[in-house]
């Protein structure tokens, strides 16, 4: 059952991920303003980790990752 589990959270986590980039590319092509935000690379880092967690797993790579927080980060 989690295993069950995990794949629906990976499904949705992947939808949102689509539905945003869908959003940004949308609009480009409207050529709208773009929202401008600023950007946490560890925020950015743990993306990326998702978006090639099921890769990894399949072909079998284990992957070990830190960061270090800055002293004004509030998280």
């Amino acid at each position: 059952m989690d295993a069950v589990r995990r794949s629906v959270e990976w499904i949705i986590d992947d939808g949102n991920r689509a539905t945003e980039v869908i959003r940004r590319v949308r609009a480009l092509a409207n050529k709208t303003e773009i929202e401008k935000v600023a950007l946490d690379v560890n925020d950015l880092v743990r993306e990326v980790i998702a978006l090639v967690q099921r890769e990894l797993a399949s072909q079998q790579v284990s992957l070990r990752w830190s960061w270090h927080r800055s002293p004004h980060d509030p998280r």
